[in-house]
């Protein structure tokens, strides 16, 4: 906050801080591991360390706190087949991209729509249908019900 000059202006300053690590325990460890609610923890206390700062460097009641998340984490696949829900790991994504551009060539001919597989994410070849206005139409209605 020093070296921004952090609230000595005459502007209104913005600091956005991002704290990761509970996003990145929670999709490795799953929501309810012990693990999280270490990470929430220390979260609690840098938040504490963060605002005690704030109050020393630019006095309480003088500035406005948003907290904000991104999304939600689902449970570790082994703790929903634990609980006879199906799941499952993809240890080796190449199998896996290569059965879903093979199942979506059955809809699609001669298109490799799935480019990559990273982080439990598909990433789909967004070029492949610049330009045709009924692939959106195409892919809605080729998918099962």
């Amino acid at each position: 906050m020093k070296g921004e000059n952090l609230g000595k202006g005459d502007q209104t300053d913005f600091l956005t801080v991002s704290f990761s690590s509970p996003d990145m325990i929670g999709h490795s460890m799953g929501p309810n591991s012990v693990e999280v609610e270490d990470a929430y923890l220390r979260l609690d206390k840098n938040l504490e360390d963060l605002f005690a700062k704030l109050d020393a460097a630019i006095g309480k009641n003088n500035y406005l706190v948003f907290l904000t998340a991104d999304h939600a984490v689902a449970e570790v696949p082994q703790y929903l087949k634990d609980n006879r829900v199906p799941a499952g790991n993809f240890i080796d994504l190449k199998p896996f991209k290569d059965e879903l551009n093979g199942y979506l060539q059955k809809q699609f001919p001669g298109k490799i729509l799935v480019e990559s597989v990273y982080n439990n994410q598909v990433f789909f070849n967004q070029d492949l249908f610049v330009g045709d206005h009924e692939a959106p139409a195409l892919i809605y209605s080729s998918l099962p019900n």
